[in-house]
C-alpha cells in the first residue's frame, strides 16, 4: 500500500535536492556514491532521497552505504540490526569499518576531531568500494550552526561547501541536503517511518554546536528566514 503523506513529503525534500544537486554539479554520469550512514535521522533520509533521485534522474549513477563504527567515545559494536535490515530492504548491502584513529588521539574526542576520524575512515571506505563521491547528510540547520561557530570562534562567517573536491579531484564530497530544515527531516523520518537510531554519543548534548542550535531556535521563530539568511552571508573556506 503507497503512503500517500510520505510520497508527498518525498517529493517536498526531492525538488530541494535537484536544486542544490544542479545548483552545485554534485553528481555526474556514472559516478559511484557511497553514502555515509550513521542511523540518525539526516543520513537515513539522505540514502533513502537519493535512491528515489536516481529513480528519475537522467544522470545514472549508483548508491552504496557505509556505516563507521565509532563515536567521540572511540570504536563501537557494529551496526544495529535494525539498521542492516532497513538498508537491506532498500536493496543495498550496509558496509561497516572501525574508525581509524592516530595512536595518540585522546577519548573522548570533541566533535570536530571525531568528525575529522569519521570522514577519514568513510574516504578510506570509498577507496575500497571503487567509490568517487562521499555523501553526507548535513542538513540546512548544520551549514547555520557551522557560519555561527565559525563566526564566535574565529571570527570569519564562514560554513561547509555543499560540494568540493578532495585529493586532486579524486574524491567529490557533496551535501545534497543543504537547502532542508532539519524539522522537516524529523518530519519526513515519522512519516515514511524510517527507523531512526538515536545517537549514544557522550557529548550529543553538551557541545558548542549544540548551543549555537540553541541560538537558532530561539530566532526562529522571530525571523522566519533566519537560516538562510545567515548561510547566504557566509561563505565556503578556500579550497
Amino acid at each position: 500500500m503507497v503512503n500517500e503523506r510520505a510520497e508527498k513529503q518525498a517529493g517536498y525534500l526531492l525538488r530541494k535536492v535537484g536544486k542544490v544537486v544542479r545548483e552545485n554539479d554534485m553528481i555526474h554520469e556514472g559516478d559511484r556514491i557511497l553514502v555515509g550512514i550513521s542511523g540518525g535521522k539526516d543520513s537515513l533520509s539522505l540514502l533513502d532521497l537519493l535512491l528515489r533521485y536516481l529513480r528519475c534522474s537522467p544522470v545514472k549513477f549508483r548508491v552504496m552505504a557505509g556505516h563507521v563504527r565509532g563515536d567521540a567515545s572511540g570504536i563501537t559494536g557494529p551496526a544495529p540490526a535494525e539498521l542492516v535490515e532497513w538498508v537491506g530492504g532498500l536493496g543495498l548491502e550496509l558496509h561497516e569499518r572501525d574508525i581509524e584513529l592516530p595512536e595518540e588521539e585522546p577519548i573522548p574526542m570533541g566533535c570536530d576531531r571525531c568528525a575529522w576520524n569519521r570522514r577519514k575512515t568513510l574516504f578510506r571506505m570509498a577507496e575500497q568500494l571503487d567509490c568517487n563521491v562521499l555523501a553526507l547528510g548535513h542538513n540546512l540547520d548544520d551549514f547555520t550552526e557551522t557560519a555561527l561557530l565559525n563566526l564566535f570562534q574565529s571570527g570569519k562567517l564562514e560554513t561547509m561547501p555543499p560540494s568540493r573536491d578532495y585529493f586532486e579531484g579524486r574524491f567529490r564530497l557533496i551535501r545534497p541536503l543543504a537547502l532542508i530544515k532539519a524539522q522537516n527531516i524529523a518530519r519526513y523520518t515519522r512519516v515514511a517511518q524510517i527507523p531512526v537510531i538515536q545517537s549514544c554519543c557522550p557529548l550529543a548534548h553538551t557541545s558548542a554546536r549544540s548551543l549555537a542550535r540553541e541560538i537558532i531556535g530561539r530566532l526562529a521563530p522571530e525571523f522566519r528566514y533566519v537560516r538562510e539568511n545567515v548561510v547566504k552571508a557566509a561563505v565556503p573556506p578556500h579550497r
